[in-house]
């Protein structure tokens, strides 16, 4: 029994020639991550309070601490190299992540356990990448629907405004007088307060969100800003929860979620009060 135990214990402890090789000088792939899960069980089984008493441990505790910081090295390289490559332009963001960054998820948990502050500027160099880049393309996005959209009333439709006062009205009566008189040749009348088919909008609130690109092949006359607001509104939603379910397996939390969309979300934000400040719409 004690010969089994003591072969067990250097089994447990000793790290084969072979692991040594395949720590230092491999490539960071799906193989790296087995010898990582392996070193892994080393250093913890080191780190015990019943074994970190022996000589054994002493001896291969300095060597256990170079592997794990080669390791490290390796991994932070290697997770800093795949979220910059999602600021190419044309890169499918979930497919990287799927495909890519969720295949070694394992990677940033042994970060995390044995280097933190190395895992913390891996999930910083993430979440300022992503906050970026979800900025850019709310940015484009919006821009682009905007540019389709139409407006259904301007100043001039406007019941009452001193503009439309004739010249050499005075005083009181001749004020309000001409507060009725005849309007600016851009007005259009009742025709800015009738909504039409708008309120197919409410009826489309499940379609997938506009594309400007079909627009412009379309042809059409534009959208009113309802349309504008419920496609980024839409397309916001489902990355967002894309996002959350991506952060949430890979990191473990989402306490850096705010931080990702935060400057998107502020943008639309800000899109729909200056809309708002600026519209005449009935």
């Amino acid at each position: 029994a004690a010969e089994s135990q003591l072969s067990g214990f250097i089994q447990q402890i000793v790290v084969p020639p072979d692991l040594i090789t395949a720590i230092c000088e491999s490539e960071v792939n799906e193989a790296y991550l087995a010898y990582v899960v392996e070193l892994n069980k080393k250093v913890s089984f080191a780190k015990q309070e019943s074994t970190a008493m022996t000589s054994a441990c002493a001896d291969m505790a300095p060597e256990l601490e170079k592997l794990r910081s080669k390791s490290v090295q390796k991994i932070r390289d290697f997770l800093l190299q795949r979220v910059a490559s999602l600021k190419k332009k044309m890169t499918n963001i979930q497919i990287l992540q799927q495909s890519v960054l969720l295949k070694y998820k394992g990677l940033y948990q042994f970060l995390l356990e044995h280097a933190p502050n190395v895992a913390a500027e891996v999930k910083e160099s993430y979440t300022t990448t992503m906050s970026a880049i979800y900025l850019r393309h709310v940015k484009g996005y919006l821009t682009e629907l905007m540019r389709a959209k139409l407006e259904p009333a301007t100043k001039s439709d406007l019941l009452g405004t001193e503009e439309w006062a004739m010249s050499g009205s005075a005083g009181l009566l001749g004020g309000a007088a001409a507060l009725f008189s005849a309007k600016p040749a851009t007005a259009r009348g009742d025709k800015a307060y009738k909504l039409g088919e708008r309120i197919g909008v409410l009826e489309q609130v499940s379609e997938p969100p506009l594309i400007p690109a079909v627009l412009q092949q379309q042809a059409s006359e534009g959208v009113h800003y309802e349309a504008v607001f419920r496609s980024f509104a839409s397309l916001l939603m489902d990355t967002a929860g894309c996002e959350h379910s991506f952060m949430s397996e890979f990191f473990g939390e989402v306490d850096a979620f705010d931080q990702v969309f935060g400057k998107a979300i502020f943008h639309c934000m800000e899109n729909l009060e200056q809309h708002l400040i600026a519209s005449w719409d009935a």
